[in-house]
């Protein structure tokens, strides 16, 4: 398996996000991993790294990248408040901007199967 930060273009914007690749000869689906309100955090990238290990490309995009692109809070009840803060500013469209952008990406990687993706 193999992982790296990567960023991806969104409207004028850049967008962090994880991604891990399986070790494959050939293209594998994707699945697009929704961040907690806490951020693309080590729980995330744990997570990124099973859906890789089962043969999955993975990746956990940062759709707090346009308010709080270094998100990532402890998980207690200060955490919870400010991630709930974060997650207020995220809308329908700018989430739906973030996910149509991570999926033109993928589809344009030679190892991810072309429109094989999921969330």
């Amino acid at each position: 398996m193999q992982t790296v930060q990567i960023s991806i273009p969104v409207a004028a914007a850049r967008m962090p996000a994880y991604l891990a690749t399986p070790k494959s000869d050939q293209p594998v689906p994707a699945v697009i991993v929704l961040q907690e309100i806490f951020g693309v955090n080590a729980e995330m990238r744990r997570i990124a790294d099973l859906v890789a290990a089962t043969g999955y490309t993975a990746l956990a995009i940062n759709y707090y990248h346009r308010t709080d692109p270094e998100r990532d809070v402890p998980y207690n009840d200060e955490g919870m408040a400010r991630g709930r803060a974060a997650a207020a500013k995220v809308t329908r469209e700018t989430i739906r901007e973030d996910l149509n952008a991570s999926i033109d990406w993928l589809n344009e990687q030679d190892f991810v199967r072309f429109n094989r993706i999921a969330t």
